[in-house]
């Protein structure tokens, strides 16, 4: 077998990715129990916004035009266009960084 693109296309499947990947209530608390003493957060891959914590200064980076769109019906911030081997970002911009689901990828 020989697998030409290994990535998932967002663009052309995802966009009923936020109603069927929901935020799981257990890892959430989890993850804002983490990312309590931090004030700017870093989403790289942010996807449709899952895990985000409200309370704090999240930026978003996600590459597929469907999923940025996605996180613009569910109420969270407008998401960077970029990848995450290309952050437009100086170094120590960001108290902490974030990926959630997005290594296999």
């Amino acid at each position: 077998m020989n697998i030409k693109d290994t990535a998932f296309n967002y663009d052309k499947f995802g966009h009923k990715y936020s109603g069927h990947r929901q935020t799981d209530p257990r890892i959430a608390e989890y993850v804002y129990r983490e990312l309590a003493e931090f004030k700017t957060i870093l989403n790289v891959g942010a996807g449709s916004g899952s895990y985000e914590p409200d309370d704090k200064y999240v930026t978003a980076v996600e590459s597929s035009v469907v999923m940025r769109a996605q996180r613009m019906a569910n109420g969270k911030v407008p998401a960077i266009n970029a990848k995450a081997d290309h952050l437009p970002f100086d170094d120590h911009a960001f108290d902490v960084s974030m990926a959630m689901v997005t290594i296999y990828h």
